[in-house]
């Protein structure tokens, strides 16, 4: 009787290891897509908690606060800040205080706010300094549509009716 022995040959080894080491690079090549999808959702998360935040601080400090996005330049990165109106003087100047604060995008992020369905554009002046999104301390806001894109491949827009919660809109309702 003949003893034969088990195991792999040298040939079915390298086969393996070949495949493994296909999948890992693969796996590999894909982290830089991985880690923007990621920052991007941390950033529409921000942008969302940020604005419900400022609803109910002008709420809770019975105070007007304001929401505009900054850009001088299209080359800019985008940015956006929250404002708040001193009554006594009777202007509006920028909120400093965190996470109210200035804040800005990375780069490749963008944003477009639609103002009530009319869109708004940064080179219109707006003569008595009014930031184009309200949130009131009686709850209400300016309804708006704001979206957050990274480059061409996502988008998501947040909307504010005017009354309830600012949510993220459903892509088949857009």
């Amino acid at each position: 009787m003949k003893s034969r022995t088990t195991g792999f040959t040298l040939i079915e080894i390298l086969v393996v290891l070949l495949i493994v080491s296909i999948m890992s690079g693969l796996v590999i090549a894909n982290m830089p897509s991985m880690t923007r999808t990621a920052d991007f959702e941390t950033e529409v998360k921000r942008l969302q908690l940020v604005l419900e935040l400022a609803r109910e601080e002008a709420l809770m400090q019975s105070s007007e606060f304001g929401f505009r996005v900054n850009r001088k330049r299209a080359s800019d990165a985008a940015s956006y800040s929250f404002l708040i109106y001193d009554d006594l003087n009777q202007t509006w100047s920028d909120y400093a205080v965190p996470p109210l604060h200035s804040h800005d995008l990375p780069e490749d992020m963008a944003l477009f706010l639609d103002v009530e369905g009319e869109g708004f554009s940064l080179e219109e002046s707006d003569e008595e300094g009014l930031p184009p999104v309200m949130l009131l301390s009686s709850g209400e806001t300016t309804p708006f549509d704001l979206t957050i894109s990274l480059g061409r491949e996502l988008a998501v827009t947040l909307r504010a009716d005017g009354y309830t919660r600012i949510s993220p809109v459903d892509p088949d309702e857009a």
